[in-house]
């Protein structure tokens, strides 16, 4: 029987104390771009220690980032891509097996740090009023929450328990005929903000997501204002922004060329020394 008790909100005001908390990321091989390596450079410059777990190598990995073999968490065989080709969905297993092998705090390649973050059991943010992203994660190796997800994500068929009755009914009865959607053929972010969301809340976890301001300032829908130099995307950041995710799958356009002067991203290139042509 599910405990009824959910922790208290958590007090959204509080200071935050400097950590060096181990952050983890995953590239599935190849170049980084100017913008993973500016990421990347940021959480180093914040104090982090920072691994980076790769299946095919990284060429230019930045100056105090760990390179370590994927496999040591995850079989590549279960590097699934999304049906666009993304990698996104395998990415979002990874973290899973991960955390559940108590490897410390997950971050995707697209956070810039501006502030350390703090060492606690659970990291997790709002990424609006009502959905939590999980680019940034950390729960508990014995977490339910990431229990359940886990389960849900092996599951045959893979049915979500906040579909409506007749979703469910279909891809019952498509299992039956030896045609159920697999979770590659499912909708995007199902193992990702959706799942997330939804098993915090039926676990009672809820309260310890830290508020949109705190690592996702910048909505997904203004991605690009990153890049625009008539954009102040430092009006949506405050006191206690730690983050600000740069939506990698909303920007992969723009990162193919340089930043355009005075923009957001050109001045925190400035401030860590990345450019374009960085090999190390």
């Amino acid at each position: 029987m599910r405990a009824s008790f959910c922790p208290p909100t958590a007090n959204r005001s509080r200071s935050l104390s400097v950590s060096k908390l181990q952050l983890n990321a995953l590239w599935v091989g190849g170049t980084l771009s100017y913008l993973e390596r500016l990421c990347l450079t940021s959480a180093v410059a914040c104090g982090h220690s920072l691994v980076l777990y790769t299946y095919h190598g990284v060429s230019n990995v930045p100056a105090g980032v760990d390179l370590r073999d994927g496999r040591e968490i995850m079989p590549e065989h279960r590097v699934l891509k999304a049906r666009n080709g993304s990698y996104a969905l395998g990415a979002d297993l990874f973290r899973y097996y991960l955390l559940a092998k108590g490897g410390g705090c997950w971050c995707d390649c697209d956070f810039l740090f501006l502030r350390p973050v703090p060492d606690q059991e659970h990291i997790f943010g709002f990424q609006d009023e009502t959905t939590i992203c999980n680019g940034l994660l950390r729960l508990p190796k014995t977490s339910p929450t990431l229990h359940d997800i886990l389960r849900f994500a092996g599951s045959n068929p893979v049915i979500a328990p906040w579909w409506r009755r007749k979703k469910k009914t279909h891809q019952w009865f498509r299992w039956a005929l030896g045609a159920s959607r697999t979770l590659e053929q499912l909708e995007w972010g199902i193992i990702g903000p959706a799942a997330l969301s939804y098993f915090a809340r039926r676990n009672c976890i809820i309260g310890y997501g830290a508020a949109p301001e705190v690592f996702y300032p910048n909505n997904w829908k203004q991605a690009a204002d990153a890049f625009d130099p008539d954009k102040d995307i430092r009006a949506a950041l405050s006191e206690r922004t730690i983050t600000v995710h740069l939506w990698n799958e909303r920007i992969k356009d723009l990162k193919l060329k340089p930043p355009p002067t005075g923009s957001f991203i050109d001045q925190e290139c400035r401030r860590l020394g990345i450019t374009m042509t960085d090999t190390s």
